[in-house]
């Protein structure tokens, strides 16, 4: 299967220079996302892989990881902005004492992200923007979408929303996302299946804390590309040459946050405990 490349250097979505923090390996994964995510990867052959909300890359490089031998790009969408989040999620960083303190204390989340994922920047394309934003700018990019994770904001609108942009950009995608067991989440997931008129299925499990949507009724891929399509930056298909970092190959080196992956499943499991206690029933 051909490679996806993004002409990034239009962009500048990635700095010449390695940004001098410090790498620092922080986030969210449970074991039971990581073995859905491998093997829809497995299942689909995905060409390009969004993820909408990052953070500081955990997830990020399992999904370079997973889809390293199929050689698919992955789009990471996320503000980076911590002053933002304070003041329009704070409520969902509660239950983490650790992720509060990064936020008030000012770590750069942007320029983190970019130094613990450096040596993946030939298939890893990190995208500043909004969710909604990100997606409406990798469809006029003409990119061949074809699996979309969800996991930024978490209130039953905003999840409904990128469910809803998701689908109406890229009709064929999976989605795919974690956090099943908040209450606001399941909310907008279900709403969107009882709405689809049986195009889609739902699938989840509350013990992994995942659910995904398969399309069971796909738009013709006729009809998909008479859809307009326009941007002055476009996915082409290729390899890595030409991309202006092609020396650094993910193939040849190990994924970062490998080492920490562990550790933080084992945090992710208390926050688990922690959602299902505090969320309604």
């Amino acid at each position: 299967m051909a490679a996806w490349r993004l002409a990034e250097p239009l962009l500048g979505l990635w700095p010449t220079d390695r940004p001098t923090v410090l790498p620092f390996h922080h986030g969210w994964l449970h074991c039971g996302n990581e073995r859905i995510l491998r093997k829809l990867i497995e299942r689909f052959e995905p060409r390009v892989i969004v993820e909408l909300g990052a953070w500081l890359g955990l997830c990020t490089a399992v999904l370079l990881e997973a889809s390293e031998a199929r050689g698919a790009a992955v789009v990471a969408v996320d503000r980076w902005d911590g002053e933002w989040l304070l003041e329009h999620q704070c409520d969902q960083y509660t239950r983490d004492v650790e992720a509060l303190q990064m936020l008030r204390s000012g770590l750069n989340l942007h320029e983190t992200f970019l130094a613990n994922l450096w040596e993946h920047r030939t298939r890893l394309f990190p995208l500043r923007a909004d969710a909604l934003e990100g997606l409406a700018m990798l469809r006029a990019a003409n990119a061949p979408v074809d699996l979309i994770y969800i996991d930024a904001d978490h209130s039953t609108e905003a999840v409904l929303q990128h469910i809803l942009a998701s689908q109406e950009h890229f009709p064929n995608a999976v989605l795919v996302g974690d956090d099943w067991c908040w209450a606001s989440v399941r909310a907008a997931v279900e709403e969107h299946v009882q709405q689809s008129s049986g195009r889609l299925r739902l699938h989840s499990h509350p013990a992994e804390n995942w659910w995904w949507l398969e399309v069971v009724v796909a738009v013709p891929e006729a009809e998909l590309s008479e859809r307009p399509r326009r941007g002055a930056v476009e996915f082409v298909p290729g390899g890595c040459e030409g991309h202006g970092h092609g020396e650094h190959s993910a193939a040849h080196h190990e994924p970062p946050g490998r080492v920490a992956r562990a550790p933080k499943r084992k945090q992710s499991s208390s926050m688990e405990h922690a959602r299902t206690q505090s969320s309604p029933t």
